[in-house]
């Protein structure tokens, strides 16, 4: 039997190795999501200097809410939907109402929850805004309640309640699958 002649197959792999590295140095890195946190100099998500460091929430970002700012408690979520990958109220938020800027139930733009909404402030937390789930999310009210007046929707959604504080679900719901408290 003749031995094979492995050379050129030598020669080619550092050529290989090159081509192969120059191709993944242009790939674009993905961006992680990050804690956006809400400063509120006037009522609207979609203007950047309401957050933090003045930058808009993207998609999977976590959003994050305190003290009010100027603009007030009654929030106008006028961003294209989105998907949120939690939502939080620290211990020194107000008594927000998230919706169209309005105390109107299934107002504003809708978000997608792809994490937890957590509850840790002592005031009630509306959200007036429709939600879209897509797995069951854990909402959790460690200090005041929290009520989802906004149409919660998603055929694989589902609410697990945790917190020793209530919470609501008083919009027309149409998700597929638990609720349990």
């Amino acid at each position: 039997m003749k031995p094979k002649n492995y050379s050129r197959l030598r020669a080619a792999f550092p050529a290989f190795i090159l081509a192969g590295s120059i191709a993944a140095s242009f790939i674009a890195p993905t961006a992680e999501a990050v804690d956006r946190t809400w400063s509120g100099a006037t009522n609207t998500w979609n203007t950047n200097t309401n957050w933090v460091d003045d930058v808009l929430p993207v998609n999977n970002d976590s959003l994050i809410f305190g003290a009010a700012g100027a603009g007030g408690v009654l929030l106008n979520n006028d961003r294209p939907p989105f998907n949120v990958a939690a939502l939080t109220f620290a211990a020194d938020a107000p008594a927000y109402v998230i919706g169209d800027g309005t105390t109107t139930a299934n107002a504003g733009n809708s978000i997608t929850l792809n994490g937890n909404l957590a509850n840790n402030s002592g005031h009630t937390q509306t959200l007036n805004t429709p939600i879209a789930l897509n797995a069951t999310r854990i909402i959790t009210a460690n200090g005041g309640d929290i009520n989802l007046a906004g149409n919660i929707t998603g055929a694989a959604g589902g609410i697990q309640s945790g917190g020793f504080s209530t919470v609501i679900l008083s919009g027309t719901n149409s998700y597929g699958n638990i609720t349990r408290a």
